[in-house]
């Protein structure tokens, strides 16, 4: 229909029974009322005549003629009663209607040469946030006018013989979407309804309504206080203050998110109705940000049944994500949100989260109170490192350097501090660190790249060792079992590359242990121990990197020291976690090789590399071959065979092939270990026995001439050298007869004749053996002597 009025075309609105809105269903009444706003929004043809009609829409100045339709649609809302008034409605969908509108009369004036006010990347974020943002905030619309079924619901579920009992409140006041329960409010408005300890249905409907109108008007009150200027809006800035006023510590980048979604123009202000969705999306997010509650989720359906999580696998999930709680405040926390008695459902699972994280951070506000020793309300990276000390962390400066790089670009503020917003991200991303520096997580995702499955991403419990030998620990299956079975939550035998920073975290902490256990042995009772005592318990704990030094480690020491001499328990353990990373990092760098050996490795590599950049893995097979030369105990047969297949696993630089040499001599050393204990088990050697058969064998057995069994810590003994060592010469037969009982290995080596012919392969010793070999044979000539005697 056509109006013809000054040749601008009109479209005539019906007229609106808005009284039937609440009637219908809210899919269809939500549609009705978009139809009508946006039809009276047609009549503003600029943008000046919307700011105006949507100005006198909210009583901010005299109405222009445009406006006439939507005052018309606004009276006719406003006229509507019940229990739940579309008022807000109304609102929410007004103004994104009106961000539509300001858009299309952008577009339009860019048509006709008109000036725009708006960058183009700026059209596109509103278009694509009012969007988003309409379906969020329609869907809690659906919700609003369902509040009477939400009511039933939480009612019958938390009700019992159709009564509710005033302690159960708290519960029902949660499944009715409300997170943050004031008691001060419960207790009024309860006593203003009965006397009795317990409600039915109805009394509990005027409940929800009279809490849902006392928390709104929480937030208008609120609201008000910081929009000084009464423009109704408020800046960003100030949004932390406002809820901090509702008594609120929301994280920073819970916030951000949010505000992405309310923030539709990016102006960076709030209107009240946007403060009031944000404050409802909030409530929604359950205090989490939508990655960390996408963490929950994962770890939710590895470790639930039927859709429940069951207090004993609930313990293992704090495990795993480094909550530390009692076994008393854990029961309290799963029987407050399991609802229905039958485990934990994922909104119930989030809803003790919530809690944990809760009793986490009301344990660090009280540090964090303690630490703020300048009184500023905020701690800077020395005060931090106290807290985190407090709060039984591992503080590493160069972590907590790192995480605070990542809070202040988020907050985009350069002074380094650290405030009670800031603290929940803070720990979340401490603990995804798992104590990890950004470059060591980078080496573990190398190591861990080698061994997942292709298919899944995972890496088998199995192999777990093996990524952590190649981060640069020396561990076994063996070693690992208990903790992997901790990390394991689901039991499915793989582990996520979250679970391998968790398996290093659970390693770390277990060396801890020790370096504390191994302190208070030698610790007489002063708190300390000498500088000596502390280089012995370093070589007791293979603490002994090539580039510690031990001046510089002294002066550590002596920083940390509180009095007297020595180490205390504070500094000693902080100089063996020093020790240890610079261990792994010379693994990761040059496998712990240096000087002479590091030389002598890399002229192997010449040799296995033909090109010069990359090892064939046969030539590197040979060399583990080599170095086993008496052959490998039963045990370690499988982790040989093992470590020969992962060859074929990359391209084997130099750097990959120093970790592969290390390797075969790590085992080698595990072989050898083994060999001899069961050598002085057999032959029934005391300690004074087997050390001087030690100084014997070591005085006797020379330097081995082969290239690669020279990287052996203890050469092998060649015949020549095992008949001088026994005096065997006038006794040879003896010599044999006690060979052939221990039945030694015998390796026989060809060499090329030299060229001028004067060397072959005949004159060169034909026999080795080890230490526990020389150990078994001299004595079995002992005994053979003894019995002859």
């Amino acid at each position: 229909e056509q109006s013809g009025q000054k040749g601008r075309s009109k479209v005539q609105s019906p007229k609106v029974g808005f009284e039937d809105l609440e009637a219908e269903s809210a899919a269809l009444g939500r549609r009705f009322l978009r139809k009508e706003i946006r039809r009276a929004l047609r009549q503003c043809d600029s943008i000046q005549a919307l700011d105006a009609s949507l100005a006198a829409a909210k009583g901010k100045c005299r109405r222009p003629k445009e406006s006439s339709d939507l005052m018309r649609v606004l009276k006719a809302a406003f006229r509507v009663q019940g229990p739940n008034p579309p008022k807000k409605i109304f609102s929410q969908v007004l103004h994104q209607e009106a961000e539509h509108r300001r858009f299309a009369l952008v577009t339009e004036g860019e048509g006709q040469g008109r000036r725009s006010s708006f960058f183009p990347q700026r059209k596109a974020t509103i278009v694509r946030r009012s969007e988003e943002t309409l379906e969020s905030l329609l869907k809690h619309v659906d919700t609003e006018n369902d509040l009477d079924k939400l009511i039933r619901s939480a009612f019958r579920q938390v009700a019992r013989a159709g009564r509710l009992n005033k302690k159960d409140l708290h519960k029902a006041l949660r499944q009715c979407g409300f997170k943050e329960v004031k008691k001060a409010w419960l207790e009024e408005i309860y006593e203003g309804l009965t006397m009795v300890s317990f409600i039915g249905e109805e009394d509990f409907e005027k409940f929800i309504v009279e809490y849902s109108s006392r928390q709104r008007q929480a937030y208008k009150e609120a609201f008000r206080k910081f929009d000084v200027d009464e423009s109704d809006q408020i800046s960003t800035e100030e949004l932390h203050e406002v809820l901090r006023s509702l008594g609120l510590v929301v994280q920073t980048s819970l916030v951000v998110e949010v505000m992405q979604k309310v923030d539709i123009d990016g102006s960076g202000e709030l209107s009240f109705e946007e403060f009031e969705s944000l404050m409802k999306l909030l409530e929604d997010s359950d205090g989490f940000p939508q990655a960390e509650k996408e963490e929950f989720r994962i770890v939710f359906k590895r470790c639930a049944t039927e859709g429940a999580i069951e207090i004993e696998a609930f313990a293992r999930v704090l495990s795993w994500l480094g909550y530390q709680l009692s076994f008393q405040d854990l029961e309290q926390v799963f029987h407050r949100a399991d609802i229905d008695g039958r485990g934990l459902d994922f909104n119930e699972f989030l809803q003790a989260m919530r809690a944990v994280r809760d009793l986490h951070l009301a344990h660090f506000f009280r540090i964090f109170e303690e630490s703020d020793q300048d009184r500023t309300g905020t701690l800077s990276a020395p005060e931090l490192e106290l807290a985190l000390k407090a709060l039984n962390y591992e503080s590493d400066p160069q972590v907590v350097q790192e995480v605070f790089a990542e809070l202040h670009e988020l907050r985009q503020r350069d002074k380094i501090d650290l405030t009670k917003e800031d603290a929940p991200d803070f720990f979340h991303r401490y603990r995804l660190r798992e104590g990890l520096s950004q470059m060591e997580i980078r080496d573990l995702e190398l190591a861990f790249r080698m061994y997942q499955n292709e298919s899944s991403e995972l890496v088998r419990c199995r192999d777990a060792h093996k990524v952590l030998n190649w981060f640069g620990f020396e561990v076994d299956h063996e070693d690992l079992e208990s903790l992997t079975q901790k990390v394991d939550v689901d039991g499915s035998g793989m582990l996520n590359f979250q679970d391998m920073k968790k398996l290093l975290r659970m390693e770390h902490e277990e060396a801890l242990l020790r370096y504390d256990e191994a302190f208070r042995k030698q610790d007489l009772g002063s708190g300390e121990i000498t500088s000596q005592q502390a280089l012995s318990l370093f070589s007791e704990l293979h603490l002994q990197p090539r580039g510690a030094s031990n001046s510089f480690e002294f002066g550590l020491a002596s920083a940390f020291r509180q009095g007297g001499g020595g180490f205390t328990l504070d500094s000693f353990v902080r100089t063996c976690v020093k020790r240890k990373k610079m261990q792994l990092q010379e693994m990761r760098s040059t496998a712990c090789f240096a000087g002479a050996e590091l030389a002598k490795v890399q002229n192997l590599f010449s040799r296995c590399a033909p090109r010069g950049q990359v090892a064939l893995p046969s030539e590197v097979a040979a060399i583990g071959r080599g170095l086993f030369v008496i052959g490998v105990v039963e045990p370690m047969r499988q982790s040989f065979s093992e470590l020969l297949r992962d060859l074929e696993r990359q391209p084997i630089t130099l750097k990959v092939f120093l970790r592969y040499v290390r390797f075969f001599l790590q085992l080698f050393a595990k072989d050898y270990a083994l060999r001899e204990r069961w050598a002085v088990r057999d032959t029934g050697c005391n300690e004074r026995e087997v050390t001087a058969l030690r100084t014997l064998y070591l005085s006797q057995v020379g330097e081995d001439q082969d290239e690669v069994r020279s990287l052996l810590p203890v050469p092998l003994m060649n015949i020549t050298e095992l008949r001088r060592a026994l005096s065997a010469d006038k006794n040879p037969a003896a010599l044999m007869s006690a060979m052939q009982a221990v039945k030694t290995e015998v390796a026989v080596f060809s060499t090329k004749a030299k060229a001028d012919g004067r060397e072959s392969s005949k004159d060169r010793p034909t026999l080795l053996v080890n230490f526990p070999q020389f150990m078994r044979i001299a004595h079995k000539m002992v005994s053979a002597s003894a019995s002859a005697g």
